[in-house]
């Protein structure tokens, strides 16, 4: 079972590495730039990392490799098309629901995360 230190833990770096650790030109380029996207992304794995090696220590190192670089590449994909998704909504001045995609960016996040440290932890 999953404890409640661990939840807490992904939640906050998530927040950290996902939002705070994301500049103006990053937020506004990645819908519309893979580059940015991808410094995006790399900002967030270094986040994993960390995480990774401080707090779960009882991770093998191919579970580790395993949990971030999974992570890594569905937090691209996930982002490549609601970064999309929200610039279209922004400009057409559908703010409701692009903050619904917002939402629905971090639940997707989320889901990534917990099933893959689940997943990993009980093969």
């Amino acid at each position: 079972m999953i404890s409640l230190y661990t939840i807490i833990t992904i939640l906050f770096c998530h927040w950290i590495f996902d939002f705070h650790l994301q500049n103006d030109e990053i937020a506004k380029s990645k819908s519309k730039c893979n580059l940015a996207l991808g410094w995006h992304v790399c900002i967030y794995t270094i986040g994993l990392v960390i995480i990774t090696i401080l707090n779960f220590v009882y991770f093998d190192p191919l579970t580790s490799a395993g949990f971030v670089l999974i992570n890594a590449v569905l937090h691209f994909f996930t982002d490549w098309v609601t970064s999309r998704a929200t610039s279209l909504l922004y400009k057409e001045e559908r703010y409701h629901d692009f903050f619904c995609v917002i939402g629905g960016d971090q639940m997707i996040h989320y889901i990534t995360l917990f099933g893959t440290f689940v997943w990993l932890t009980h093969l």
